[in-house]
Parts: C-alpha cells; structure tokens; sequence
C-alpha cells in the first residue's frame, strides 16, 4: 500500500505473533510494518499519520547526501574526520590527527574512502566475529560485507554472515553490538527470548546499542561515495 501524504510505500506483514503495530523506515521511500492479523488498512494509515513527524525526520535526514570529497568531513568509528589529499609519498589512505588523507594520485576520492572503510571493517569485524563464534562455541562458514539498503547484517541457515561495511562509520561499540547479534543467529535463527539472552552474553548493553541504530543508523546512508 501507499502512504500518499509522504509518498511511501507500505509493507506491511501481519502474523499471529505479533502483538503490536511497529514499523521500520528503508531508505529512500519505503516503510516496513509488522502488525497483527487484524489490524485494517484502515488502522494502518492511522497508526502512520500518528508517527508522520518520525517518518519525516528520518526521510530529511536520508535526503540530505553528502558527496565524499576533499572538505567532507566523514564518520569514522564514531568520530567525525576532515577528508584531506596526502603528499605524493602517500600510496593508501590514513587516519592521522582528526584527518583522513587520501592519494593524491588522480583517482576519485569518493571510491577512495570507501575502500578505505572497507578494509578497515574488514580488519576490525573479522576478529570480533571469531572471538563471539568462538564464545558460543559455534563456526561461521563466510563473513561477506557490502553495501546495504535494508538491513545491517545477516545471518543464513548454512552460517554464511553479511554485515554492512558502512557499520565501519558507526561508534565501535555498535559496530560490536551488530556483529554479536549476527553471530548470535548461529545458534537462534529467530528473535526469541533465548536469542536476545544469547546477544547479552557477547554485548551486555546491547539495548542501548539497538536503540542507537534504529535512530541514528538511517544518518549513515547520507554519504555518497560514487561508483556504489
């Protein structure tokens, strides 16, 4: 369905399970919304005029993308870095004193940094998800990253793991919490109680965390590295 005041489109899944309407904001234009069997169409676009000024805060804030380029600052980590061009010594981008030098070499800074926040997730997830497989006691058979629109991570029934490589920008204890909750489905596919006790034990402030990426997460889609 179409939420035709902020033209969305509406998912909307409905399941004896569930006790309560919630919903979730997917960049650019469309919301995902679980209730239960029931609930009218009628009740929905109720519910979504009620929360409109939430949806238009986290459709702004989508809306404003920042093309990566020397002048931009960047989170990373958490933190915010001025992106600057290295001297011609420089042969791969670092982090040095608040600053993110690129090479200066000709090639589009955007593509760049980005490769830069891949390698750098790879380097700093890859341990976290072998230390918490470790932990449980459980076995992953990949970890992939990629650039996501819907989700931070995954997990597959045959132990295959994905997580977004723009976590990498997030404060490090999310990038934590994301990757616990992923591996965490090694052994609880669902979301039940015995699955979120399974994340406490490898992030014991997880709820604090959650609540960070479910409001802040969406500010991570504002940049616009090019060629993605």
């Amino acid at each position: 369905m179409l939420y035709e005041p902020l033209n969305l489109k509406i998912a909307v899944r409905r399941s004896k399970r569930i006790k309560r309407i919630t919903m979730r904001f997917t960049p650019p234009d469309k919301l995902s919304l679980s209730c239960p069997i029931g609930v009218s169409n009628n009740l929905i676009e109720e519910f979504v005029f009620r929360n409109e000024n939430w949806l238009i805060d986290k459709k702004s804030r989508i809306e404003s993308k920042v093309n990566v380029g020397v002048g931009v600052k960047i989170p990373f980590k958490g933190k915010l870095f001025s992106i600057c061009r290295g001297d011609q010594l420089l042969k791969t981008c670092k982090i040095d004193d608040e600053k993110l030098f690129v090479v200066n070499d000709g090639k589009e800074v955007g593509l760049q940094v980005r490769n830069f926040l891949i390698r750098e997730i790879k380097e700093t997830a890859t341990p976290l998800a072998l230390r918490f497989s470790k932990i449980l006691g459980e076995n992953f058979k990949s970890l992939k990253f990629k650039d996501t629109k819907s989700r931070w991570g995954s997990c597959t029934s045959d132990k295959a793991l994905m997580l977004s490589w723009r976590l990498i920008m997030a404060p490090e204890d999310v990038l934590e919490y994301v990757v616990a909750h992923e591996v965490a489905h090694l052994r609880h596919m669902d979301h039940g109680v015995k699955f979120w006790e399974t994340v406490k034990i490898l992030c014991q402030d997880y709820k604090r965390l959650r609540k960070w990426v479910r409001s802040e997460g969406v500010t991570l889609f504002n940049y616009n590295f090019g060629g993605t």
